[in-house]
């Protein structure tokens, strides 16, 4: 025993780790990385952690003494190299940190990198880096891999760099990155706390270890190689317990101890087998110079060919379009992970199922044939180069895509398949029909607008004629100032039609409508204005109420307010029968007055009530319809908004119509 501290004395002083006293345990200086759930400082300020533990039973095991000393990963590398540091607690291997630190050699858990973003965005494959915010670690592995594959695509992000992951997703869920790489453990542990998704791009699987500065403690690493080789042959052991309690993984048997001997013993054969054709080659190169040529030249085209293999591969997988292969009987041989996504399927569920009935329809949602189309574009794919259809994904809703067609077939001619490579349009193919229907209710608007101005117009040239070619005693004086009066009520229709020709082009360009506020008696004027209209409209009988105590003024567009009232007022004359009783009620409620135009006409339907405030909409739009250019509700709407009210329609097929707004006190 006393040999043994002796030996444990001397190794410390060799160490540089002076014990204060020959019965006081070791003391390590441990760099600790905020990495969860590798390694990181808990809620409570405590070291915790995949890693800690397992050092932590290490250091039971062994007496040590563990001061953690938490720090960016950055500084915790320059302490380690400096020495201030003795060992760092969770750390990636690659050959390049081990020219400058040292490791110990049991692999504790393999690790790789992915790319986080947030859920609106629109990266999901390398080439969509381009040009974007990346957040990365300063000094990460996975930053360095992921920097490397890009340059050699071509892939120019705009780098970040931040002292530790939380930083990363920190900036991503700020805006102030578009996208982060970390860790996969990171991730799985925090994704949700900060509200990411991960993306398709994973990379660079790599194996997490200790390490310490070069040439210094290598016992503390042979320690823990020792304890990781024991606990690793035995389920169940603390190594395990860690890795359920962290990651949630359940101890099972690694590698079997027969196969590093065997693949050491297929290298050496290998190997062996390497020197015996050099040798050979050496004593017979004269005569196989040739074949030593075609066997480098094939080697170069192999790997050439695996390299554009992977590259393909790798593209085909992250392309942000559908990538389809499929047989002339119509069976789906491949289809990539964007596809299966787009199409509400999982990896593979789609292979060798047909495409009719499970992305295609058998009938657009239009009434179009797609069985036929199918059966078509597999006997003459030439005829279908470019073919937008629509598509069904599994939960059974429509969307439309566009496909790029091109046959595949074998040497002798004869079509093996269909390759169709698809990018969806629905909202495009959305567009194109809303502009269709702009463009008819536009045809319909002229029609409607040249009868409507040329009424007016007709009996205005008229009259002016009549006045202009009557002899000198033809008509009276009462007949002409009642000439002059349908020429003067003709004009001002035409000024109206005009106006509102001028407010719907305001609207249209997101120009408020001009208000000119005063402040004005609303229930005098809303009275005068019903007065006005019952002794022109004398075949209605109107009806005005208004609360006791409504005598107030409001500051409003004298003008505007009128022209919402006569639109009501028209409306509801024109939609009643003769003799039909049109009401107007004023009423006072808590914050604003409610103006209600009733009328016991015909009426209309949900549908055309949903509709009743769009440009152009005109209930009854037949040729035996009643006239208007289907504006002034789309008008009175945004008049009432200006002024902060709100309007809405209330309406039964043949029972009437009841339109309600109201005006802020």
């Amino acid at each position: 025993m006393r040999l043994f501290a002796g030996l444990v004395t001397a190794c410390l002083l060799l160490l540089g780790l002076t014990p204060c006293g020959a019965a006081e345990p070791l003391k390590v200086r441990a760099g600790l990385e905020q990495n969860p759930p590798l390694s990181f400082v808990d809620a409570n300020g405590k070291p915790a952690g995949l890693l800690v533990d397992i050092l932590n039973q290490v250091a039971t095991e062994q007496g040590w003494v563990i001061d953690y000393r938490p720090d960016t990963f950055q500084n915790c590398l320059e302490k380690l190299q400096h020495h201030d540091l003795d060992l760092m607690v969770t750390i990636a291997f690659s050959q390049e940190r081990a020219k400058l630190y040292d490791f110990n050699k049991v692999n504790i858990i393999s690790v790789w990198g992915q790319v986080y973003t947030r859920p609106d965005s629109t990266i999901h494959s390398y080439l969509d880096l381009d040009g974007r915010r990346l957040a990365v670690m300063a000094k990460d592995t996975h930053h360095n891999a992921l920097r490397e594959m890009l340059e050699k695509f071509g892939v120019q992000p705009n780098y970040l760099i931040f002292d530790d992951f939380s930083q990363v997703f920190t900036a991503v869920r700020d805006g102030k990155a578009d996208a982060g790489v970390v860790g996969r453990f990171y991730a799985i542990k925090n994704e949700e706390k900060y509200g990411l998704r991960a993306t398709p791009i994973l990379f660079n699987p790599i194996e997490v270890r200790y390490a310490t500065a070069r040439d210094t403690h290598t016992e503390l690493l042979n320690a823990i190689d020792a304890s990781l080789t024991r606990d690793k042959a035995q389920p169940g052991s603390p190594y395990f317990q860690a890795l359920e309690r962290w990651l949630g993984i359940s101890s099972k048997r690694g590698i079997p101890d027969w196969v590093l001997p065997v693949l050491l013993t297929t290298a050496t054969l290998i190997v062996l087998l390497l020197l015996f054709i050099l040798l050979l080659r050496r004593q017979v190169q004269s005569r196989t110079r040739h074949l030593q040529q075609s066997l480098i030249a094939q080697e170069k085209s192999q790997q050439a060919l695996q390299e554009s293999e992977s590259n393909y591969r790798e593209l085909v997988e992250s392309a942000n379009a559908i990538i389809l292969r499929w047989n002339p009987q119509g069976e789906i041989a491949f289809i990539n992970e964007f596809g299966e996504h787009l199409f509400g399927y999982e990896t593979g569920e789609l292979s060798g199922r047909n495409v009719l009935e499970t992305i295609v329809p058998s009938h657009e949602s239009g009434g179009r044939d797609l069985t036929a189309m199918i059966h078509e574009l597999c006997l003459h794919p030439e005829n279908y180069a470019v073919n937008v259809n629509e598509n069904i994904r599994k939960n059974g809703s429509r969307i439309w895509v566009s496909w790029r067609n091109r046959p595949v077939s074998d040497k002798k001619g004869n079509l093996t398949g269909i390759l169709s490579v698809g990018q969806e349009v629905t909202e495009q193919k959305r567009a194109e029909q809303a502009r269709l229907l702009l463009d008819q209710a536009k045809d319909a608007f002229i029609s409607t607008a040249a009868h409507e101005l040329r009424t007016p117009l007709t009996s205005m040239i008229g009259y002016a004629e009549l006045l202009r070619e009557a002899k000198a005693d033809q008509f009276s004086p009462d007949q002409r100032l009642e000439f002059l009066g349908e020429i003067a009520d003709k004009g001002q229709r035409l000024a109206r039609i005009i106006e509102d020709l001028l407010d719907l082009s305001r609207i249209q360009q997101g120009i408020p409508l001009p208000l000119h506020r005063q402040q004005e008696d609303l229930p005098a004027l809303i009275e005068k204005t019903v007065t006005h209209k019952a002794v022109i409209a004398t075949q209605h009988r109107f009806c005005y109420t208004a609360d006791s105590d409504t005598a107030l003024t409001l500051s409003i567009d004298r003008d505007r307010i009128i022209q919402v009232l006569d639109n009501l007022l028209d409306n509801a004359c024109k939609y009643s029968p003769a003799g039909g009783e049109i009401s107007v009620t004023l009423q006072r409620q808590q914050q604003n007055l409610r103006v209600c135009v009733a009328d016991q006409g015909i009426g209309m339907t949900p549908e055309q009530v949903a509709q009743i405030f769009e440009p152009f909409y005109r209930a009854d739009s037949s040729n035996t319809g009643i006239g208007g250019l289907g504006l002034g509700m789309s008008i009175v709407q945004r008049i009432i908004t200006a002024h902060g009210g709100q309007i809405w329609v209330e309406s039964q097929p043949q029972v009437g119509t009841r339109v309600l707004f109201t005006l802020p006190l």
